[in-house]
């Protein structure tokens, strides 16, 4: 997605994309536009894996919980603390590599506005001062290649 470049056309993009990045874990939402203006508030989603459909809801005034929740949005109550929701995301996923956490792996290339990692000249770079070595070094672990490599 792409605006103005005058910004006349700030109608939230960044904030949506932000908010799509706080549904697989991540906490940038927080200091966003959208929690400013709006306060806090609940995001509901859902994932389906293997046919099967999982609700849950994250809170960003309680961003360290996700919550199991009905398909009418009723909460069941938490449902993991975040980093045990990430882990299970990342079996889902099958991103369970050797040397990356599914965040990084996320975050590296969700490449938003507010995150310090939209320098389009390193496009490889995608955490903010990250050198050459470790953006190159991600790529392999996220393409399971590791093993090609190790010998």
């Amino acid at each position: 997605m792409l605006g103005k470049e005058d910004g006349a056309n700030s109608i939230g993009k960044s904030s949506a994309m932000l908010a799509i990045d706080f549904v697989f874990g991540g906490d940038t939402y927080l200091k966003s536009d959208g929690v400013k203006h709006i306060r806090h508030h609940t995001i509901f989603f859902a994932f389906q894996f293997c046919g099967q459909k999982y609700c849950f809801a994250r809170a960003t005034e309680d961003a360290d919980n996700a919550f199991l929740c009905k398909e009418n949005h009723d909460l069941m109550g938490p449902y993991r603390m975040k980093d045990e929701f990430v882990n299970w995301l990342k079996v889902q996923y099958h991103m369970d590599f050797d040397g990356l956490s599914f965040r990084i792996a996320l975050s590296s290339f969700f490449r938003i506005y507010g995150k310090d990692n939209t320098d389009e000249r390193r496009p490889l770079r995608g955490i903010p001062r990250q050198d050459m070595e470790k953006s190159i070094a991600l790529l392999v672990a996220l393409f399971d290649r590791n093993k090609d490599i190790q010998v």
